[in-house]
């Protein structure tokens, strides 16, 4: 679309409830009288050169979904963003953020977000932990290697992908003369330990070393568990103690010597290249 801007008195249209601009590849700005559109529930900004968004749009009192993927230009979101107290998935993946709002954990009925490849997001904000109803969680390659303590208060978390890029070549890739890249250590809080409900891990990559905590057996509900393509050597004695567990990945864990007693209801192994 080659739409440069918005009318002025967009927020005029009482009842519209969805709103996309999508891919409008010259569209720079957003009219603050966005705030005044009183039905929305969707509002689709993706593939867009915004560089701000106002702070009226968190006015918008029935808003459910906003999508700003792939807004290269867009640093900052506004921290009115807060106050969507209705929002109920948000969709950043491969935008420019540089950080979320210090509220941000006020979006108390968000329960998706995705921000895969925000490769400028350095730390979630301490607020991150009052996400009560979040339940799917999706952030690989971005720049957080530092979880905050209130993590695990997120008690209502199933999924967790937070896969860094791979700390070594895998053996398919192997040549004379490559390099390892340097390993983005990821911090993890005692706290991690709480998110009762995860059925979902993805933490390859993470640069862990020496052996995985006994704590793992918190995580009762784990189905799906990924450690691929990290640098321990051993695995708790707890790990069957994962009743629920049917997929285990350790893809690429070259430094692994051994493997405890498995779950007993374990559908999937993935022992490739260790």
């Amino acid at each position: 679309s080659a739409v440069e801007e918005l009318p002025l008195n967009l927020g005029s249209l009482p009842s519209l409830i969805d709103f996309s601009a999508g891919r409008c590849k010259n569209l720079k700005q957003v009219p603050i009288s966005i705030g005044g559109l009183n039905s929305l529930l969707e509002l689709d900004l993706d593939w867009t050169p915004i560089e701000t968004l106002p702070e009226e749009i968190g006015g918008l009192p029935f808003i459910q979904k906003l999508v700003l993927r792939n807004c290269k230009y867009l640093k900052l979101l506004p921290e009115s963003i807060g106050d969507m107290d209705t929002l109920h998935s948000l969709f950043l993946e491969g935008s420019n953020i540089e950080k979320l709002p210090k509220d941000f954990g006020k979006l108390e009925n968000l329960v998706l977000l995705r921000m895969n490849n925000c490769k400028k997001i350095k730390r979630l904000p301490e607020s991150f932990g009052d996400l009560k109803s979040l339940r799917q969680l999706f952030m690989k390659e971005t720049s957080v290697v530092e979880l905050p303590e209130s993590f695990g208060n997120l008690s209502n978390l199933r999924v967790l992908q937070m896969l860094k890029k791979p700390l070594f070549r895998s053996y398919e890739s192997d040549a004379p003369g490559t390099t390892s890249q340097e390993p983005s250590f990821v911090e993890v809080p005692d706290s991690f330990s709480n998110l009762l409900l995860l059925e979902e891990l993805d933490a390859r990559s993470w640069g862990i070393s020496g052996k995985i905590p006994d704590s793992l057996d918190k995580l009762s509900s784990l189905k799906i568990l990924n450690l691929g393509n990290n640098y321990f050597h051993s695995l708790p004695s707890s790990l069957e103690g994962l009743s629920s567990l049917r997929e285990l990945s350790l893809y690429d864990c070259r430094e692994l010597k051994c493997l405890p007693p498995l779950p007993w209801k374990l559908e999937k192994l993935n022992l490739a290249n260790c």
